[in-house]
């Protein structure tokens, strides 16, 4: 972002496909990258790292991309599509997680899991500040609480 920012890593975020349990393609045998295009896709709001993860993903099995039927600002809207209307979607694992009782269950496809470096930027002219300082702190901790679970 620059020379003015400064960013705090916290933690690596997986990425990984999502569909509702009862989704049709968990009632085959295995599944291929093939059949991921067979169904609409639902992308979240930070679209772009999570398309290219995907471009890549069917770039390397010599396919197009899927076509992205529906782009989502809402969490409670992109969870009600893949539910009720068989989308697929790329979504931040821990994302996922906080959702226990939504129904989703992960597409386990060998090569698609990815991670993406996870953190707070913030103004360096603003550090000094108690409460920059202070969410410093307790982002920290939480996230070291998180990843000793």
């Amino acid at each position: 972002m620059g020379r003015d920012f400064e960013t705090i890593p916290l933690y690596s975020q997986a990425n990984v496909l999502f569909a509702a349990q009862d989704h049709p393609l968990f009632r085959k045998e295995a599944i291929r990258p093939e059949d991921l295009l067979e169904y609409p896709w639902l992308a979240l709001f930070a679209v772009n790292i999570a398309l290219a993860g995907i471009d890549a993903y069917f770039s390397r099995h010599d396919l197009p991309n899927p076509q992205v039927a529906i782009q989502s600002n809402s969490i409670q809207i992109a969870l009600k599509m893949l539910t009720d209307h068989q989308c697929i979607a790329c979504m931040p694992a821990p994302l996922v997680e906080a959702f226990p009782d939504a129904g989703l269950r992960e597409i386990d496809i060998e090569g698609f899991r990815w991670e993406v470096p996870t953190g707070l930027t913030y103004r360096k002219n603003m550090a000094d500040f108690a409460t920059i300082a202070r969410i410093c702190r307790l982002l920290k901790r939480e996230t070291r609480k998180h990843a000793a679970r």
